[in-house]
């Protein structure tokens, strides 16, 4: 499937959809409904079979950073991502910001994963 990294796993309890009138309800309503689960399949059946482990989830955020640092930010390696992180880190931060929340990583722990990645890319 065509960035299949990039989709999202939602869910939503089915005795809400009895609320929505369907002739009229449109897809905003519904979405504000939808709960996210994980950002991908494959980040959520790691969750599944690993139990939500704390290394297991480290790993998957760090993979999950590296990933969005690429992506979204075109960072190519450490030393790009030194130079960006100096003139704009607001823009990083805020790009990563979805993965902090999700993965319930503290600021120090962000910082240790920024400064781990010297080693990754």
């Amino acid at each position: 499937m065509p960035n299949e990294e990039r989709c999202g796993i939602y869910q939503i309890d089915h005795e809400l959809l009895f609320d929505f009138d369907e002739q009229t309800v449109n897809k905003q309503e519904i979405d504000q409904k939808m709960e996210f689960i994980s950002q991908n399949l494959l980040t959520y059946l790691d969750e599944i079979l690993n139990d939500k482990d704390r290394d297991s989830i480290m790993e998957a955020a760090k993979k999950a950073i590296l990933k969005t640092l690429k992506d979204e930010c075109g960072i190519v390696d450490f030393d790009d991502l030194v130079k960006k992180s100096d003139n704009d880190f607001d823009s990083i931060y805020e790009v990563l910001k979805p993965i902090q929340d999700y993965y319930w990583l503290s600021d120090d722990d962000m910082e240790s994963f920024l400064e781990m990645l010297e080693y990754e890319f």
